[in-house]
């Protein structure tokens, strides 16, 4: 599964275009976000600045080998974020429309809570990092809303591209680099 993320950042004369790409085994996931927090809401970055991205993954602890086109940038590991803070927390709602199981947007390691809008259809449980299951059925079937509060813990990394020359910038002045995941699978 390949999941792609256009970033598209200026610099003095020229842009850096970042695209976040991953592959995994069926059934796995990799979710590659900017950083929000630690890059103080911004998304336009100048050569040489960090820009941080967050890493979800399902399962939690898939292990995954990070590559960049640009062989000058420099990628690195900065923090797993795990415990219940502000940056973990997650509010969606999810629709049951003839379906007793839901998906979250993000891997979760704890579902904190939940709140029904409308029809109750009961406890809600965690069954995997993203499905989620209603218990009840109102009028013979799953029908109903529901707001959940979850942690989905990331790792965060990195990324800093330094300085081009006009030769290595193309002719529109842009540089694209792509960093790509890629799950490690053992092989027998």
């Amino acid at each position: 599964m390949a999941n792609k993320v256009n970033v598209n950042k200026t610099a003095a004369k020229a842009n850096l275009s970042i695209t976040f790409a991953s592959d995994c085994e069926p059934g796995n996931e990799i979710t590659i976000e900017l950083d929000a927090d630690l890059n103080d809401d911004k998304s336009c970055f100048l050569f040489g600045q960090t820009a941080y991205f967050r890493v979800y993954t399902k399962p939690l602890d898939l292990v995954f080998d990070i590559y960049c086109s640009d062989p000058l940038a420099s990628i690195f590991y900065k923090e797993n974020v795990t415990e219940s803070n502000d940056q973990t927390k997650q509010v969606q709602q999810i629709e049951f429309i003839e379906e007793q199981q839901g998906t979250l947007d993000k891997p979760a390691s704890s579902l904190t809570s939940y709140k029904w809008f409308g029809n109750d259809l009961g406890t809600i449980e965690l069954k995997s990092p993203k499905a989620i299951l209603a218990q009840n059925k109102v009028n013979d079937m799953y029908f109903g809303v529901a707001e959940l509060k979850y942690i989905a813990p990331y790792r965060v990394y990195g990324l800093i591209v330094y300085t081009k020359t006009s030769a290595q910038l193309s002719d529109d002045k842009n540089f694209p680099v792509i960093v790509y995941l890629k799950e490690k699978v053992e092989t027998t």
